[in-house]
Order: C-alpha cells, then sequence, then structure tokens
C-alpha cells in the first residue's frame, strides 16, 4: 500500500513539472518571436496566410502577405493567389517578398487596410453599386418609353457591368436576337407563365415581375449568388443558371424581349452562343477579378 502511494505521489510530482517546463519553453518562445532586435505584436505573428495587409511605412504602402513584405501590389496579390491555391510553389521564395525586418522603419508601420478575397465576396458590394450605375433610379415611368427601348438598353448595360467585374468582354445587342426574345416573351405573357423552351444553340435568362420592380430583375438574381455559388465547380449546377449564363465567358451577344400584361413585365433574355456547358464552367464563370475586389476593399470606389 505504501509503495502504491509512493508510485502516485511520485507521477503527480513528474506531471507538475512537465507541466511548468512547458510553460518555462512556452516563455521562451515567445521571447524569440522577433524581427532584429524588437518584439513583434500577437497579432503580427498570427496574420491570417490567406490575407493581404496594407502599412503605410514611411509615406510608401507596402503589402505583406504571410510573413513576406512586398512592394509591388501585383507581386502580393500573386503570391496571396499562389498560396490560397495549396500549388507546391507557395513553400518557395516568393517574388518581391522579403522578411520584415529588412524594411527600414517596420517597427513604426501603420496599418491602413486589410484584403481577404473571400470575405469581400461574401459582403456583396457589387448588385447595388451596379443597379445605381446603370438604372440612376429610373423607375418604370421612365424605361417603359419607345417600347421599352431604354429598358432594354439597361439590361444590355447591366449584363455587361456583371460580366466586366468577373473579367469577360462585354455582350452585343442585336436586333435578331431582339425579335427572337420578344416572341419567347410574348408567349410567356399569354400563358402567363415561363415556359419550357429547348432553344438550339441559345440560353436564355426569363422570369416575370411586377412593372414596378423591373429594373430590379438581375440584381434580385445577382443578390442570390454571390457568396453562395462556388466558382470551382465544374458541373452543370440548376440553381444558378441564369447567373452563369449571364457570366458565360464564351457567350458573345444577346436580346431583350419584354411584354407587359396585367401589371407584370416578361421578361426573355436571350444569348449567343449559351453558356452552361457541363464541364466547362471553370473556364467559363470566372470569379470577380482581384483587381475589382482590391479597388473596392481598398479605396471604396464604385467598381
Amino acid at each position: 500500500m505504501k509503495f502504491l502511494l509512493l508510485n502516485i505521489r511520485l507521477f503527480i510530482i513528474i506531471i507538475i513539472h512537465l507541466s511548468d517546463s512547458q510553460k518555462l519553453k512556452t516563455n521562451i518562445l515567445n521571447k524569440r518571436h522577433t524581427w532584429h532586435g524588437y518584439q513583434l505584436k500577437q497579432n503580427d505573428l498570427l496574420i491570417d496566410p490567406k490575407k493581404i495587409i496594407y502599412y503605410l511605412i514611411d509615406n510608401k504602402i507596402f503589402f505583406q502577405v504571410n510573413g513576406y513584405v512586398f512592394e509591388k501590389h501585383k507581386d502580393a496579390l500573386k503570391y496571396y493567389n499562389l498560396i490560397n491555391s495549396k500549388s507546391v510553389y507557395s513553400r518557395f521564395l516568393p517574388t518581391g517578398g522579403m522578411k520584415p525586418h529588412k524594411i527600414k522603419s517596420y517597427n513604426t508601420r501603420i496599418k491602413i487596410s486589410e484584403y481577404d478575397y473571400s470575405d469581400v465576396v461574401k459582403k456583396n458590394p457589387f448588385t447595388k453599386k451596379i443597379w445605381d450605375r446603370v438604372w440612376n433610379y429610373c423607375k418604370y415611368d421612365c424605361f417603359a418609353k419607345n417600347h421599352f427601348q431604354l429598358f432594354k438598353q439597361g439590361i444590355l448595360n447591366e449584363v455587361n457591368e456583371y460580366r466586366r467585374i468577373h473579367g469577360v468582354k462585354a455582350l452585343k445587342l442585336t436586333n435578331g436576337l431582339c425579335i427572337l426574345a420578344q416572341k419567347y416573351s410574348d408567349q410567356n405573357a399569354l400563358h402567363k407563365s415561363e415556359l419550357l423552351y429547348h432553344i438550339s444553340s441559345y440560353g436564355y435568362v426569363d422570369g416575370i415581375i411586377h412593372k414596378d420592380l423591373g429594373s430590379l430583375f438581375l440584381k434580385t438574381l445577382f443578390d442570390q449568388f454571390y457568396g453562395c455559388y462556388n466558382f470551382n465547380n465544374n458541373l452543370y449546377y440548376y440553381q444558378f443558371l441564369r447567373q452563369t449564363q449571364v457570366i458565360w465567358k464564351k457567350t458573345e451577344s444577346m436580346g431583350v424581349g419584354v411584354t407587359e400584361k396585367d401589371n407584370l413585365l416578361y421578361i426573355f433574355i436571350l444569348f449567343y452562343p449559351h453558356g452552361n456547358i457541363n464541364g466547362k464552367y471553370k473556364k467559363n464563370v470566372l470569379r470577380v477579378s482581384d483587381k475589382v475586389v482590391h479597388m473596392f476593399n481598398m479605396f471604396n470606389k464604385k467598381v
């Protein structure tokens, strides 16, 4: 019995000793986390590698990513994308990157901004700014004039604004596609429904909306898109097929049809060539360009 109690006491002493040793080791490690003689703050040691931190040092902007500091934003952005791609090259010394102790006056730096692509996109600052730019509060009495010609032009402009922030070419509005799109919008209005069409080589986006809310048609679609769609997807995805058709890279032209009936607008947008091709999404549905996200995040300018 005495032997058992002795062993228990020895075991407790060993555990306490190991615990104290671990605390001492932790304190020593904390003291060694310095750059060229001065201690970094804890926040600097725990910088999220998936973020770009903007610092002002001696009246010049520097960019820090994953423990490296860059003088050129393009180099920082390239490294940011590299480490988020999980490439083996992310382990190498980045082009244009240097350790903080190489920079004079680093310890006097002032943090002025922070860039996290996914956070900005999830907050979705794009749809409202695009809507404001295109429609400028142009309501039904404004866009319905001249057989909805202003409405059709507004839809074209809005489509191309979305394509612009995704880094793909603008579409052209063609008379032939507008005539064809008008036939389909008339058919939907006649049946008071969104009919299902199988149109060879063409894609389409259609919908029914109250006339007073007509200018919100595309905004409503894209409000539900950012922060939800996975841009690594490469397969047909029914839930977002309208949005992906709008920004599909290989599409070149479009037409718009709109029919009014019982205070409702039946909208039909025709695209050529069609998108939403299974296995082609990664090459044609591009994420919002880094330049757009950077400009909005850094300067809060209109995208």
